[in-house]
């Protein structure tokens, strides 16, 4: 019943395009996938965020191609977006395995519901590198083609749809990609998949129950600290002090003692400080 809800929901949006109004893409906003860095079995998070909307919503459909020789698609959150309790998120991967459709519907088909002038994150996708993927680029796009979905063929692309429901926005989109090094011999083999740049990543999984790893990356051998804070912002935890080895590092936090809720994690090295949030759900 889901699957048939999102195609016809999706349907009614592609038969915008041909019957109704068609706004510029500078006045829709930008669409855009986060492009980040990783070898080979390591899992990462990769965003997908609105920005630059001036427009209120009822729904959007985002189609995206992933490179599935090289990425194994775990799941996708839509924690921390700007989705509400009016909306749902759905992904559908349809018949072609290195295609998914992230979708907001109204919950209320009756008296449909507005996003006002939604920005910010959309949705994440969360990914393991496969062991033997290739060195590269491994690119994360939009999907422009003809798909059948039950018998139904329409045209696939980023849109956003008006709350009155006459209007389809089209978003100017930005494609983003996974960075994979892999060593290419035992001599330049380290030099070679090194990091470029501090780095902390999103930690994985998220939401968690009760541990979750949190990875970061240092271009050179750094003395770091990564700390875990709660929403008050009080230390409840330091998971890493000391001098590290350039290239990539894990560490655990298990969260067996602390009740569900909010937290932030720091990085600090000598070029600065990162953080992000991630949540516990018990």
């Amino acid at each position: 019943m889901k699957k048939l809800i999102l195609a016809v929901f999706i349907f009614a949006l592609a038969m915008m395009i041909t019957n109704q109004e068609v706004v510029g893409q500078t006045l829709a906003g930008t669409v855009s996938v986060d492009s980040v860095t990783a070898q080979r079995g390591e899992q990462i998070a990769v965003g997908i965020r609105l920005t630059g909307n001036t427009h209120d919503i009822s729904g959007l459909a985002v189609p995206l191609r992933y490179s599935n020789s090289d990425l194994a698609l775990d799941s996708v959150s839509f924690i921390g977006t700007f989705i509400n309790a009016d909306f749902a998120g759905l992904v559908d991967t349809f018949s072609s395995p290195d295609i998914i459709r992230i979708t907001y519907i109204p919950t209320n088909f009756i008296e449909i519901p507005s996003l006002i002038s939604p920005n910010g994150l959309l949705a994440t996708m969360f990914f393991t590198v496969k062991n033997d993927a290739g060195p590269g680029n491994a690119p994360i796009d939009s999907v422009n083609e003809s798909i059948d979905v039950g018998g139904l063929i329409f045209e696939t692309t980023v849109i956003l749809a008006s709350p009155d429901g006459n209007v389809t926005y089209y978003p100017e989109f930005s494609s983003g990609n996974v960075a994979i090094l892999v060593p290419t011999d035992i001599n330049d083999g380290i030099n070679a998949s090194l990091p470029t740049e501090f780095a902390l990543s999103q930690n994985y999984p998220n939401p968690f129950n009760p541990s979750t790893v949190i990875g970061f990356s240092l271009p050179t051998a750094s003395f770091v600290t990564l700390e875990v804070y709660n929403v008050l912002g009080q230390k409840v935890e330091t998971l890493a002090s000391g001098r590290y080895a350039a290239g990539s590092h894990t560490v655990e936090f298990d969260a067996s003692e602390h009740t569900s809720g909010l937290f932030f994690y720091r990085l600090s090295h000598e070029k600065g400080t990162e953080t992000k949030k991630m949540l516990l759900i018990k």
